[in-house]
């Protein structure tokens, strides 16, 4: 597992205080992007760690998982069950549990064929979300309501 790279993209309050934390540490294959389109790392990703404990419904997560990425979330907010099913097209960790979430993250890390599955699996579900799907259920409605 030491050949893979952890690329935080996106800025916040935190960043200088990670970055910090990542050279105290002297951690390797960390680097730090930025706000970027996240479009480019999500095709060279393999897994999308989202570390949010509070989200209403996270664009995010469709958008990796339409790219192949495996998302590891905490299941903390209404939505994260709603658009990952643990095991099938995700990782759905207990909230707030760091532990159990690096268990979670090695897990996928070490095992390519499962990663994978769950790849195509998250792939099948993004579907559910693209703007063709949910532009014909609008349409749906609008058209009961004539």
């Amino acid at each position: 597992i030491f050949d893979w790279e952890l690329i935080i993209v996106g800025d916040g309050p935190d960043r200088n205080r990670m970055e910090n934390i990542a050279l105290d540490l002297h951690l390797k294959n960390v680097s730090f992007k930025g706000f970027q389109n996240p479009f480019k790392y999500y095709e060279s990703a393999s897994i999308f760690a989202m570390t949010s404990s509070n989200e209403g419904f996270p664009m995010v997560l469709p958008e990796a998982m339409s790219h192949y990425c495996v998302p590891i979330i905490y299941n903390s907010f209404d939505a994260a069950s709603d658009i990952i099913t643990h095991n099938v097209n995700g990782v759905l960790c207990k909230p707030h549990d760091k532990k159990n979430y690096a268990k979670n993250l090695i897990f996928l890390m070490k095992n390519t064929k499962q990663r994978e599955l769950l790849a195509q699996e998250a792939y099948r579900k993004s579907l559910d979300f693209s703007v063709d799907n949910i532009g014909n259920q609008w349409e749906k409605l609008f058209e009961k309501m004539i």
